[in-house]
């Protein structure tokens, strides 16, 4: 037992001892490609688009197979036509407009929510 209590509060010394290594030292200077990719990465421009790209990209690519997802769809649930499913595309803009009349604290004003369920619409 005492053993096993030794070799654990060796091990977690043995954690701490490591966490003091300076890991800055080992890196050698940025090389010219370094310091390009870098310069790139920080740009504005790449900012604005490193997330919407890929994402409007993955969109182009899924919407060839829309026809099979919808056929799918239909083969599995032929009879699917509930009415109130109609509606529930306009349920987060209702929660959101009687949260705020609600009185909730939010980001936006009156305007820019209103506006928004406009471009929801």
């Amino acid at each position: 037992m005492r053993n096993k209590l030794f070799s654990v509060v060796l091990l977690f010394i043995s954690f701490g001892v490591h966490a003091q290594v300076d890991t800055l030292g080992i890196y050698p200077q940025m090389n010219g490609l370094q310091r390009t990719i870098n310069k790139v990465t920080s740009s504005r421009a790449y900012q604005m688009t490193y997330i919407g790209v890929p994402l409007v990209v993955g969109g182009l690519i899924v919407k060839s197979e829309d026809d099979h997802f919808r056929q799918l769809r239909n083969s599995y649930l032929p009879a699917f036509s509930w009415h109130y499913d109609d509606y529930t595309q306009y349920l987060p803009a209702a929660v959101m407009l009687g949260m705020k009349t609600g009185g909730v604290e939010g980001l936006s004003s009156w305007e820019r929510i209103l506006v928004s369920d406009v471009f929801l619409l």
